[in-house]
């Protein structure tokens, strides 16, 4: 729903949900497209700044061609994002369907996790900003991504027609422990994608049942010998441990 006050909404402390949002491929499109780009992006930031701000969210600042808003509630983030995502790919759509028009797709992709931050000189600080902006960094365009800690508080608050996907654990760039993701899916928007963050995932590496213990040396010397060589080849008698000391070293 809809708040009237929120443009006077004051930006909130303690438990928040962040989102920030980017525009997929757009150092590309601003080199390809230049004329076109700055007027699309004027319309771009409108339409997130409108939804942000009718879900009672405050928007922090823009980053480049994206923003960060934060939210006291996950589930105003959330209905913000997928208000803003709907309205950004059903214009996109309508522009598409004239055969004149030649402007680029801007294609948004959105990150949203909660937690602890401070608020300082009207900005924000810690971890919590730091995980939803690295969220957002492996999307794609047109998707939303939460992370577990959004999505378990507003999965019984979904809107109607809304459900998520879980995608597994991911390894964040600077976050030290890896955070499982899920995709927010609703009637109107883009639903398949490729697999996040290429690389990212810990999913594709077996798990041991048992502690891996000792053998620091050899794994330094793989991972430098892996620093000069893309394909590593370990030899050794059967049973010698050549699979688990591979593993580790992955």
């Amino acid at each position: 729903m809809s708040r009237p006050d929120a443009q006077r909404s004051v930006p909130p402390t303690g438990t928040v949900t962040f989102v920030f949002t980017d525009i997929e491929g757009s150092t590309a499109l601003w080199d390809q497209h230049p004329a076109a780009m700055q007027p699309l992006l004027a319309e771009h930031f409108e339409r997130l700044s409108e939804a942000i701000r009718a879900h009672g969210g405050h928007l922090v600042k823009t980053l480049g061609d994206g923003v960060m808003a934060v939210f006291g509630t996950a589930s105003d983030a959330v209905d913000a994002c997928l208000s803003a995502q709907r309205e950004l790919q059903m214009c996109a759509n309508r522009a598409g369907e004239n055969a004149s028009d030649v402007r680029p797709r801007l294609r948004a992709r959105m990150g949203l996790h909660t937690g602890e931050a401070e608020l300082r000189d009207d900005d924000y600080f810690g971890t919590a900003l730091n995980v939803a902006a690295r969220v957002m960094g492996i999307a794609h365009g047109e998707q939303i991504l939460l992370s577990a800690v959004t999505a378990d508080i507003v999965r019984s608050r979904l809107p109607e027609g809304a459900s998520l996907t879980a995608l597994g654990e991911h390894r964040l760039k600077g976050i030290a422990h890896p955070v499982p993701l899920l995709q927010l899916n609703a009637p109107g928007l883009r639903s398949a994608f490729e697999p996040v963050g290429e690389g990212t995932s810990t999913d594709q590496l077996p798990r041991s049942a048992t502690t891996f213990v000792g053998r620091e040396i050899e794994i330094q010397g793989c991972v430098t010998l892996l620093e000069r060589t893309r394909l590593l080849t370990l030899t050794g008698l059967g049973g010698s441990g050549k699979t688990r000391l591979a593993m580790e070293v992955a």
